[in-house]
C-alpha cells in the first residue's frame, strides 16, 4: 500500500472512531434522575372549529414528570420517563348544559441517546425512542377486558400493543451548553410520529446547578397544538 493511501485511510478511520470515544463536554452529564413538575397548555381545541362550543380551552392541566438518563458508554446513554397530567375542560352541550370534565394524560417515553462534544462546552445531541400517550387509565396495549392474572390475556395485551392507536416513536435533535459554571442551557427540535398524528415541536431548558450534584432545571416544549412547561430537580453522578 502506498503511503500516501496508508495517510488517507488512516484519517478516515480517525474520523469515524472519534465520535463513537468522545467524552461530554465539561460540567454536562448525561447520568441523572429528575421530578418535574409540570403545566400542560392544549391549543389544539381552541384553533378547531368542531370545539366552538367550548366554555373553556381545554389547558391548564397540571401534574408530575420522573425521568432518568444513564451513561452507557463516552457517547451513548439511554433514557426513560413517566408523567401524568390532569386536563380540565368544560363546555356548554347542545341542550345549553354546563358539563365539566377531567382526563388524565399519561405519557411513557423510552429511548437512546448519542451526543458528541462540538468544542469544550458544547455537545450535540441526537436521541430517540419510543412513546406511549393514553387518556385516563395507563394501557401500554391492555383494554378493559384483559385479566393480568391470565397468560394469554398478557399475550393479547402485547398483541394489543402493536395495533394501540396512541404510541409511536419520537426523535430528538439539539445540543447541551455550558454556560457558565452554575449554567447550562439545552434546545432542539422535536418530531412525534403517534398512529393517530405527528407532531413537531421545539423544547429547551436551564438547569441552574446549585452543586456538583445537586440542581433546579426549568423547561418547555413548545408545539402547535400542544405546549408544556416543568419545574423540576435534578440529581446528577
Amino acid at each position: 500500500m502506498k503511503k500516501g493511501q496508508f495517510f488517507r485511510k488512516s484519517l478516515l478511520t480517525c474520523a469515524l472512531v472519534m465520535p463513537l470515544s468522545a467524552y461530554a463536554a465539561e460540567g454536562i452529564s448525561y447520568s441523572f434522575i429528575e421530578a418535574d413538575y409540570l403545566i400542560q397548555n392544549i391549543d389544539y381545541y381552541e384553533d378547531n372549529d368542531f370545539f366552538d362550543n367550548f366554555a373553556e380551552d381545554f389547558d391548564d392541566g397540571d401534574g408530575y414528570n420522573i425521568r432518568a438518563s444513564f451513561d452507557l458508554s463516552d457517547s451513548l446513554f439511554t433514557f426513560g420517563s413517566y408523567g401524568s397530567t390532569d386536563s380540565e375542560f368544560s363546555y356548554f352541550d347542545d341542550n345549553g348544559g354546563f358539563v365539566s370534565q377531567s382526563d388524565d394524560v399519561k405519557t411513557l417515553k423510552l429511548g437512546l441517546g448519542f451526543h458528541t462534544p462540538l468544542s469544550d462546552s458544547f455537545d450535540l445531541v441526537v436521541s430517540g425512542g419510543y412513546i406511549d400517550v393514553d387518556l385516563g387509565d395507563f394501557s401500554l396495549g391492555r383494554n378493559e377486558n384483559d385479566d393480568l392474572n391470565s397468560g394469554d390475556d398478557i399475550q393479547n395485551a402485547f398483541d394489543d400493543l402493536n395495533e394501540d392507536d396512541s404510541d409511536g416513536y419520537f426523535l430528538d435533535l439539539g445540543g447541551r451548553a455550558q454556560l457558565t459554571s452554575w449554567l447550562e442551557f439545552g434546545a432542539g427540535v422535536r418530531y412525534t410520529d403517534l398512529d393517530y398524528g405527528d407532531n413537531t415541536s421545539l423544547f429547551g431548558n436551564l438547569l441552574f446547578e446549585l452543586s456538583d450534584n445537586l440542581g433546579v432545571n426549568l423547561g418547555g416544549d413548545f408545539g402547535d397544538e400542544l405546549s408544556t412547561y416543568s419545574l423540576g430537580l435534578r440529581y446528577s453522578f
